[in-house]
Parts: structure tokens; sequence; C-alpha cells
């Protein structure tokens, strides 16, 4: 008759390696030769511990395919990068002064569509510098003299201004009445058209493409090119 040895495995299990049933010590699981469940391993159990995979996983963000939503982020309450932008370009938007957000913010995604997420912060800034985010205003440069500005409600008001003064800066991007002859040629757009603000910025983009952001006074400032 064969007899077993005492630590001997019975018949139709395979016996276990010193390794294996070092392995299942260290474990502090049950020695046995079923497994209900592959085990995870140490390093896997580890990453699990300190990559925190038992709290629920965010979606990452595609900026690529998020930024054409036009969805601006709100400054009081953005914890992270909105999808239209890059990292560099949120950098830039937090870190515009207090006051040209204020002024600004409402015209965030009519700037998006007009000059491109990338270019949105350095749009808010000029737009502060030239206008405080007000679309009626006008302002007529005087060279010998102090200049005029005014807030414009009628078409009426506007052409006086320019047939006395001549050289008028409107809306919000204050666009030159030098520019109204190509204007009227590309756009078909009048002087009081620029009191729009769609309008303004379609046409103020289309200007910027050209000569980027030479034409602004505000810019100067800013270092802007």
């Amino acid at each position: 008759m064969l007899r077993f040895k005492d630590n001997a495995e019975p018949f139709g299990q395979p016996t276990k390696t010193f390794k294996d049933r070092f392995v299942d010590l260290f474990r502090k699981e049950p020695i046995s030769p079923v497994k209900t469940a592959p085990t995870r391993s140490v390093g896997q159990k580890l990453e699990d511990l300190f990559l925190g995979q038992a709290q629920e996983k965010q979606p990452l963000i595609s900026p690529i395919k998020e930024r054409a939503t036009g969805k601006f982020p709100s400054f009081a309450s953005a914890e992270k990068i909105p999808g239209w932008a890059t990292t560099s370009t949120y950098n830039k938007l937090q870190a515009l002064p207090e006051d040209v957000k204020k002024a600004t913010t409402k015209w965030q995604n009519k700037l998006l569509k007009n000059f491109g997420g990338d270019n949105v912060p350095d749009a808010m800034h000029v737009m502060f510098m030239e206008s405080s985010g007000r679309p009626h205003i006008a302002h007529a440069n005087i060279e010998d003299g102090d200049d005029v500005v005014k807030e414009i409600y009628s078409p009426k008001e506007l052409t006086a201004m320019i047939k006395k003064y001549g050289n008028v800066d409107i809306g919000l991007m204050q666009i030159n009445t030098i520019h109204l002859p190509k204007i009227k040629e590309k756009f078909g757009y009048t002087a009081e058209d620029l009191l729009d603000p769609d309008k303004n910025l379609e046409v103020a983009a289309w200007i910027w493409r050209i000569q980027g952001w030479n034409p602004w006074m505000g810019s100067r400032s800013l270092a802007l090119k």
C-alpha cells in the first residue's frame, strides 16, 4: 500500500511549490488550489491604493473635441480647464485683472466665435482698454483739444458726431471711421451698424486677422502684436 508523507498533497491535485506556499502566506490568503477569482498583483494593489480607484473616476477633458462648444467657465467658480481652452489660455484668462473680467466676461462667447479660443484673453483685454465692454461708446479723436466720449443710442446721434469731428471710434472694439469705406465694401455695414456688438466684433476680427492688434491703441500698452 502506497503511503503519503504528512505534508503531501492528495491525488488529483497538483503539488504546490515552496514559492507558491510562501506567496500564499505573505498575502494571508487561504491555501487553496482552486481560485474563485484572479488575485491582483502587489503592484496593482499599490496602484489602487495611491490612485484612489475606489473614488468615482472623472472623465478627462478633450480640448480639441470640446472647445467648439463655445461654453465659458464662470471665473468665480471655475475649477478646471474649459473644453475650448488650452492650459496656457486658461492661465491667461485667470490672470486677467478682476475689472477686465467684470467688464468683458459677458462678451466671451462672441469673442470665441470671432477670434478663436486661444486669442480670447487678449481680445478681452483690448476690449476693456478700448470701451470697457460698453457697446454704445463713441470716441471722437480731437487733435487740438480734449477728446469727446459719448454713449450713442441712435443713428442720428452718431451721424452728427462723425459729421462734426470726422475721426471717431465706434462700439465695443472702437472701430475707427477711417475703415468705413472698406467695411462697406466687405460687409455692407454702415457706421451705425458698428454699434451692434455682433457686427462690431465681426469687423474687428477681420481687421485683426489682417493687421494684428496694431490698429488698437489699447493693445500697445499690453505689448500685443
